[in-house]
């Protein structure tokens, strides 16, 4: 859904021409992603678990990587 789509906004804007992997720096805290996409803290936090878990993206501290973006794409859609 909307969350798929605005982390997929987020790694495009940090990709550059020399940079093919989508990577960057969270900057948002879970309540505020949830308000970005008019969710709850609680759906954010097990979108993003579950992306994890199907390997849709990877996180460590605030750095995240999205490894599949075609899939992300799909969800957003």
């Amino acid at each position: 859904g909307r969350l798929a789509g605005l982390l997929l906004d987020l790694g495009r804007a940090a990709a550059t021409c020399d940079k093919v992997e989508m990577r960057f720096t969270m900057a948002y805290s879970r309540e505020e992603l949830a308000n970005l996409v008019g969710s709850s803290r609680e759906s954010v936090t097990r979108a993003l678990g579950s992306f994890k878990k199907e390997n849709l993206i990877q996180m460590r501290d605030s750095s995240v990587l999205i490894v599949s973006p075609d899939r992300l794409e799909q969800l957003s859609s």
